[in-house]
């Protein structure tokens, strides 16, 4: 008896502890419904009411055609849905007096923005979770598990991308980090390249990612005959949902194939960035020298063009990631070797690549939490001093078109504020490196 009381405690722990970060996200924040959220809004209204077919090269948008990936674009179509169907409410409140009658009002006049940042709240609360079964299992201690996921659900970097941008960046790479999960458990791995290209289906933005996880998969899932036959179902899944996810969109006069390649490279890929720049309001190495969102990545040095040699370092970055994990012999050990290498692909990227958004390290935040946790005592304050950087450069990029104040704080005395964080920025990732690589990994005299 005394162990299912301790489980019933959890269980309503855990649901108060969510039920509170739902009840904070919903709040309708004054001057959160416009930008982003007010082109998501121009998307699911128009969608909803034209169809998909066709959507993403139809002309008459009033903000900007689509950009963002298919599973997205229906997430979209579903708010909307949702919304336009709340009448299901009143029916509900006339037969069993629920919900209330002030929340059928409140919901008419905010649910519409509301059910646009639903998959974000999901993203956040199945992450917190995620971390929170990542930690219990590995450390075994309850305690550090359940701070952990108070962490997540309460972190203010997540509250302000989700409540306050309205943004999805964070269920995108909750699929990623869960893909990297299976790949660990036998019975499952089947599903893991599945639940990646769910990740970049929803935001491409775990893309960098794509190099390591197929070489962690592959090595560890060997060259049996069973992993063959598993990678070849997962690549039947994966062209499955692929023909699932477009075909809404997709034009049947036309070539399927010619239609995907169409949305993905005339959409998707050149309408979400833009001109390329050195720095897209992203602070990292290319704001510590030149002007935020000025200087074009077309700019020359020593004949190579910034976007070359962003390039050449996210090759880089992958050789020695790829490499560290190749070499390494050891088994069935500390999940901190993997979290490490996503957060150092993820965040050098988003550190030495041109042409990054100040929301492109979203690969990298899980890790560090995870690595914050798993080992608060080597990684716990660097990762909460970056965990701080990254809030500063989404706040800063949120509001600086709007209040003159925190453009000219970060912007006074030529971007000094902006140097100065890029500068703190990439120290405290060589810092986290050296930690990790001068304990954790294992030197030929150790094999």
């Amino acid at each position: 008896m005394a162990k299912n009381k301790i489980s019933l405690k959890k269980i309503a722990l855990f649901l108060l502890l969510t039920f509170i970060a739902i009840g904070v996200r919903i709040i309708p924040f004054p001057g959160t419904e416009k930008r982003d959220l007010l082109v998501h809004y121009d998307w699911s209204k128009i969608i909803y009411k034209q169809g998909l077919k066709d959507i993403y090269f139809k002309s008459d948008w009033s903000y900007s055609p689509p950009t963002q990936p298919p599973l997205m674009m229906l997430s979209f179509w579903t708010s909307r849905h949702l919304y336009e169907n709340r009448y299901i409410l009143s029916e509900l409140h006339n037969s069993i007096h629920l919900p209330p009658s002030s929340f059928i009002i409140w919901f008419d006049e905010h649910g519409e923005y509301l059910l646009l940042r639903l998959w974000a709240i999901a993203g956040d609360i199945l992450s917190a979770f995620l971390i929170y079964f990542i930690v219990k299992k590995y450390l075994k201690k309850q305690k550090i598990a359940l701070t952990s996921f108070i962490f997540m659900l309460f972190n203010p970097l997540s509250l302000f991308e989700t409540t306050i941008w309205g943004q999805n960046d964070i269920i995108s790479t909750f699929f990623v980090y869960l893909a990297f999960v299976f790949v660990s458990h036998k019975s499952a791995v089947v599903f893991s390249p599945l639940l990646f290209l769910v990740g970049l289906f929803v935001k491409p933005t775990s893309l960098v990612l794509l190099p390591f996880y197929v070489v962690f998969l592959l090595k560890n899932s060997g060259v049996k005959t069973s992993s063959l036959q598993k990678i070849f179902i997962s690549i039947i899944l994966c062209l499955g949902l692929t023909f699932i996810a477009f075909k809404p969109f997709v034009n049947e006069k036309n070539n399927y194939i010619k239609e995907i390649k169409n949305i993905v490279v005339n959409r998707m890929a050149p309408s979400s960035k833009g001109v390329s720049r050195a720095s897209n309001s992203a602070f990292n190495i290319y704001s510590l020298i030149y002007d935020l969102d000025k200087t074009l990545g077309s700019k020359k040095i020593l004949s190579l063009s910034l976007d070359s040699i962003g390039l050449i370092a996210f090759v880089l970055i992958n050789i020695i990631s790829i490499r560290y994990l190749v070499i390494h012999k050891k088994q069935n050990q500390s999940p901190i070797h993997l979290f490490f290498l996503i957060f150092f692909i993820s965040e050098a990227t988003f550190l030495f690549m041109t042409g990054m958004l100040e929301r492109y390290f979203f690969p990298a935040f899980l890790a560090s939490v995870l690595l914050m946790f798993l080992d608060y005592k080597n990684f716990g304050m660097y990762i909460i001093i970056q965990n701080i950087i990254w809030f500063l450069n989404l706040f800063y990029s949120y509001y600086q078109r709007e209040i003159p104040w925190i453009k000219d704080l970060f912007e006074m005395n030529y971007f000094l504020l902006i140097r100065l964080l890029s500068l703190a920025s990439i120290i405290n990732f060589v810092l986290i490196c050296r930690i990790y690589f001068k304990k954790y990994f294992p030197t030929k005299n150790q094999y």
